[in-house]
């Protein structure tokens, strides 16, 4: 199989490299949306270490807990 036997609009489940390295499996219609959007990398890996943790260091947030 080949990109040209894939439509953008294909519920295939496709294996994606970031420019990071880390391999990762999502819908093509779904990387395409996104690309459309704007989002430059979908990588799940990538996506999760960029989270800012609002916490402080040792603590967790409780749910109800205002932030003061």
């Amino acid at each position: 199989m080949t990109p040209s036997d894939v439509s953008a609009d294909s519920v295939f489940l496709a294996w994606w490299k970031c420019e990071n390295g880390h391999s990762y499996r999502m819908r093509v219609c779904d990387r395409i949306a996104a690309a459309d959007a704007g989002v430059k990398n979908n990588c799940p890996v990538c996506d999760i270490n960029s989270w800012t943790n609002w916490a402080e260091p040792g603590t967790s947030p409780q749910i109800g807990e205002e932030e003061e």
